[in-house]
């Protein structure tokens, strides 16, 4: 998200030494939108439920939780792509492209070994599990946080 909206505020994303020269692929600005979620939503499509849990938590820590803790500023000459990166950020949240499918793959199914599927049903609870809790813990407080941050500051993003 650092990189398509092409933020370099950031104290760990985005600091190339060349940075100039990785410009021409940025996909920043409102009317680049529609191309960046396509790509956020092309590399959702292919990730296991794992990679999905870890990037929720990535996405948290480091964009909404920066917001909170000053990494991302609202000020200065980067403002609108601060705006969009927490967007972004919300909007690929939302989204259903980073839901958890909990399935097994096409090619799966064929499988008729019971220790390979209880293995699996074991698997999807333990991690549903740990995404309940994760949410509980992390994500809803950070989230109501967030929301009166914004207020506070009378943002659009509300």
């Amino acid at each position: 998200i650092f990189y398509y909206n092409n933020y370099t505020s950031h104290t760990t994303y985005n600091n190339f030494p060349n940075w100039a020269n990785e410009s021409r692929f940025s996909l920043s600005g409102q009317a680049n939108t529609p191309m960046r979620f396509y790509v956020y939503q092309y590399m959702l499509q292919f990730m296991q439920d794992e990679h999905k849990f870890n990037t929720t938590c990535k996405l948290c820590q480091d964009i909404l939780g920066g917001v909170l803790d000053g990494e991302i500023s609202f000020e200065g000459n980067e403002r609108e792509k601060a705006y969009l990166i927490v967007k972004d950020c919300l909007v690929v949240l939302a989204g259903a492209g980073i839901k958890l499918q909990h399935s097994r793959k096409e090619g799966d199914e064929d499988i008729e070994d019971p220790k390979a599927d209880r293995m699996h049903r074991e698997k999807t609870k333990l991690l549903s599990a740990i995404v309940k809790k994760n949410a509980m813990e992390n994500i809803i407080p950070l989230l109501i946080e967030l929301k009166h941050f914004l207020e506070k500051r009378r943002s659009p993003l509300l």
